[in-house]
C-alpha cells in the first residue's frame, strides 16, 4: 500500500527528525518506531546527497531541503521501507500473507494483510480496513474478503505450556 502525500506529510509532523530516541518516531499510522526511524535516517542521507556540493551545516540542510516535495519524492522511490507493522495480533493465512489486527474498539476492528513481496523480499501491507465486529455468545468475529475470522483464532492458546 502506498501512503498518500497527506499521510506522509502528517507522519513528518508527528516525528522528531534526526532524533536518537525511538519514542520520537511514534505515529498514528501503525508504523513501528524502528521502521519509521530507519526510513527517516535514509531520508536524511538523501537530503545530504542533494546538498552535497553546497558545503552546508546540517541544520541549514534541514531548513532548505526538508520539504514535503523532497520527502514525498524520496518516499515514492523508497516506499518499500515504510510499512504498517505495528499490529496487536496476527494470524498466518498462507506461506506469504499474515492477517494483522491493528486496532479493536467495541464495534469495529481494523485489519489488513501484511505480505512479503516475492521479488524484493520487502514486507508490504494492504490498506488497513475498518470492519464490523460481531458478537456471539462464544466469540467475536469479523468478515474479511468473504471469510469469517474469529478473534479467538488470533489469540495463542496455552501459551504458558
Amino acid at each position: 500500500m502506498l501512503f498518500t502525500r497527506k499521510q506522509i506529510k502528517d507522519l513528518r509532523k508527528q516525528i522528531v527528525l534526526n532524533s536518537l530516541f525511538l519514542d520520537d518516531y511514534k505515529n498514528d499510522l501503525f508504523i513501528e518506531c524502528d521502521v519509521c526511524e530507519r526510513f527517516f535516517s535514509a531520508y536524511i542521507d538523501y537530503l545530504c546527497e542533494i546538498a552535497n556540493d553546497e558545503k552546508m551545516d546540517i541544520l541549514d540542510i534541514f531548513k532548505k531541503y526538508d520539504t514535503i516535495s523532497n520527502l514525498y519524492a524520496f518516499y515514492h522511490v523508497n516506499s518499500e521501507m515504510l510499512y504498517q507493522s505495528d499490529y496487536i495480533a496476527s494470524k498466518p493465512v498462507n506461506n506469504f500473507d499474515i492477517l494483522c489486527i491493528y486496532q479493536i474498539d467495541s464495534e469495529y476492528i481494523y485489519v489488513a494483510f501484511l505480505s512479503r513481496n516475492d521479488y524484493t523480499g520487502y514486507l508490504c501491507n494492504e490498506k488497513i480496513q475498518k470492519r464490523k465486529l460481531y458478537q456471539t455468545s462464544k466469540d467475536a468475529y469479523f468478515n474479511y474478503y468473504g471469510i469469517r475470522y474469529k478473534l479467538s483464532d488470533f489469540i495463542k492458546k496455552d501459551f504458558m505450556k
